[in-house]
């Protein structure tokens, strides 16, 4: 059996979003990952963020970026197949666990 998992990436270049920026040099400020929490609104973990040490509160400023030069991606739907169908991810976790128990 041949196992393959694909994720669709999806193009957010062109797409605003509101980030963080230095006052003073006018980059982002860096976000340091704290780890995952429970969301008891949606019933769902998230990834949890907090803004690197090094930069003075004071000095941030929020405002809507977007249009860089440089492509950036989002991770979109991912799929998984055996023997180059799609089949659902329960389905796929499965088979795959008890291939490798031969």
């Amino acid at each position: 059996m041949e196992f393959e998992i694909k994720t669709d990436m999806i193009d957010v270049t062109t797409m605003p979003r509101y980030t963080t920026i230095h006052k003073i040099t006018g980059t982002e400020i860096p976000l340091v990952y704290r780890g995952k929490y429970y969301c008891p609104d949606c019933r769902d973990e998230h990834d949890e963020y907090t803004f690197d040490k090094r930069f003075k509160p004071k000095n941030f400023q929020q405002k809507w970026v977007g249009g860089g030069i440089y492509k950036e991606y989002i991770p979109g739907l991912t799929h998984f197949y055996i023997d180059g169908i799609e089949v659902e991810k329960s389905e796929f976790e499965s088979k795959s666990s008890s291939s490798y128990m031969v």
